[in-house]
């Protein structure tokens, strides 16, 4: 288990660290707010066993504006 409060990542600009304690367990993550206006939710996990700089090469080209529904 890490001990180290820290992502193996770096942010992105508008993403802030995260964390959550379930069963002495502790999760961090990534959170990025929605625009205003915006409806509906997508939620991205990545696995924890899979390499973090290969999700985030993923999803830096992809946009998720789809009929203004994102």
């Amino acid at each position: 288990m890490f001990t180290s409060k820290s992502l193996l990542f770096d942010l992105v600009a508008g993403e802030s660290l995260k964390e959550l304690s379930i069963d002495g367990e502790l999760f961090l993550y990534g959170w990025t707010p929605a625009r205003d206006g915006a409806t509906g939710t997508i939620v991205c996990l990545h696995g924890v066993a899979s390499n973090a700089s290969r999700w985030e090469e993923f999803m830096k080209p992809v946009r998720y504006e789809i009929d203004g529904i994102f």
